[in-house]
C-alpha cells in the first residue's frame, strides 16, 4: 500500500502526507488516515509520539492491532534519544526493524538484547541530557564501537 501517516486528526494526517509525497516525489504512495485506521492496515506499525501523549495513543490503537503485527516505539520520556538501539523480545520482528534502520542514511540500528534492556536506554538518554545541560552542549553522546557490521 505504501506509507501510512496517521493522526488524531484525518486533515492533519492528509496535509502530513502531502508533504511527505512532494518530497518523495511518485516513487511510493503517501496516505494519510487516522490513527486506527492506520494501525488496522499497516504492516509495521511506527508509534512517534510525545511522551505524554503515549497512553491515549495505545489506548487508541489497542483494538486495531492485528496479532502478529510488528510494533515500533521510538518515543522516549526525554526530548533527546539514543538512536539506533533496538531492543525487543520478537527476533524477527528485531531484524525487520534492524533493516528499516538500514534504510535510513546515516542510521545504523544496533540489536541490543531483549526488551527489558530498553529501561536501560532511556537511562542512557537522561545521563545524556543532564551532561548536555551541565557542559551548555547540545551533541554530547555516546558510540557504540567494535561491533561487526552484522551485529
Amino acid at each position: 500500500m505504501g506509507l501510512i501517516i496517521g493522526s488524531r486528526d484525518a486533515d492533519k494526517a492528509k496535509a502530513a502526507a502531502s508533504k511527505i509525497q512532494t518530497t518523495i516525489g511518485s516513487s511510493s504512495r503517501v496516505y494519510g488516515l487516522v490513527n486506527p485506521e492506520v494501525a488496522s492496515k499497516a504492516d509495521i506499525l511506527v508509534v512517534t509520539v510525545p511522551f505524554a501523549a503515549l497512553p491515549d495513543t495505545i489506548k487508541s490503537l489497542k483494538s486495531s492491532i492485528k496479532p502478529g503485527q510488528i510494533v515500533v516505539n521510538v518515543t522516549v520520556p526525554l526530548e533527546t534519544a539514543v538512536g539506533g538501539l533496538v531492543c525487543g523480545d520478537d527476533t524477527d520482528a528485531k531484524k525487520v526493524v534492524l533493516d528499516l534502520a538500514k534504510a535510513i542514511p546515516g542510521v545504523r540500528g544496533v540489536d541490543a538484547g531483549p526488551l527489558s534492556n530498553s529501561r536501560t536506554i532511556e537511562q542512557l538518554t537522561a545521563l545524556l541530557v543532564s551532561l548536555n545541560i551541565r557542559y551548555g552542549v547540545k551533541t554530547a553522546g555516546l558510540r557504540i564501537t567494535g561491533l561487526h557490521s552484522s551485529t
